[in-house]
């Protein structure tokens, strides 16, 4: 029955998997090769601009159209845990954002001569913890009942709400004579903190940072769930 939900899932999904993974791709591609900006600057604007659009797009689809359509009441009536088709639902969404990235990352590495791997692989970490935090929150604390348009709408709201929270720790986040542990875990608990992987961020910060993320993503699924068994 978990195989029949996921051949579903996958079904509906594919051709926003397949949309995604085309346009990242031809962006990412386009700027390596046409030199028009710096390797770094060109997987900057695809994975992370283009990652949170992605997430934006795939939060909307995800649980809203079973809540639109009704179909959700036929899901729960399947003999499969609730829990269990929450994170079929979850993953093939989350797949939706994170393959075109790898795919685009694929190229990056095949194309660029100019930026070193590691540097790749530091911005390629955090669209994606950056995306896949944005992408969770947008369509797991959304209302129960909610449709396409609403999900966006409490997408646009995390986006502002996570800006406007991280300003003030800002400054002092990046003061590296601060008390790091202090000041940073307000900080962290902001999907866009990822950002900071951009930079050599010391291992502690790293690890800190990943940290207060798995929590936050955890907290994030566990509210997305409860609402789902409602």
């Amino acid at each position: 029955m978990i195989g029949s939900i996921a051949w579903k899932e996958w079904r509906e999904q594919r051709w926003k998997l397949l949309f995604g993974t085309v346009m990242l791709s031809f962006f990412a591609a386009a700027l390596l090769v046409a030199r028009q900006a710096s390797a770094q600057e060109a997987v900057i604007g695809v994975w992370i601009f283009g990652g949170l659009i992605l997430a934006l797009y795939s939060g909307m689809g995800v649980f809203a159209p079973e809540r639109t359509n009704g179909t959700d009441v036929f899901l729960s009536a399947k003999p499969v845990r609730p829990e269990w088709v929450f994170l079929i639902k979850w993953l093939f969404g989350w797949l939706n954002v994170a393959t075109p990235m790898v795919v685009s990352l694929v190229l990056a590495i095949m194309i660029s001569e100019e930026t070193p791997r590691v540097g790749l692989g530091r911005i390629f970490a955090a669209g994606l913890g950056m995306s896949t935090m944005y992408y969770t929150l947008t369509c797991c604390l959304a209302p129960r009942r909610s449709g396409e348009a609403t999900v966006g709408l409490v997408g646009l709201l995390v986006f502002a709400g996570s800006l406007m929270y991280m300003w003030p720790f800002t400054f002092h986040a990046l003061d590296t004579r601060m008390d790091w542990f202090i000041v940073r875990t307000p900080f962290y608990v902001s999907p866009f903190s990822w950002v900071l992987l951009i930079d050599n961020v010391p291992t502690a910060h790293g690890v800190h940072l990943v940290m207060m993320q798995a929590m936050v993503l955890a907290a994030g699924l566990w509210i997305g769930m409860k609402k789902w068994k409602r």
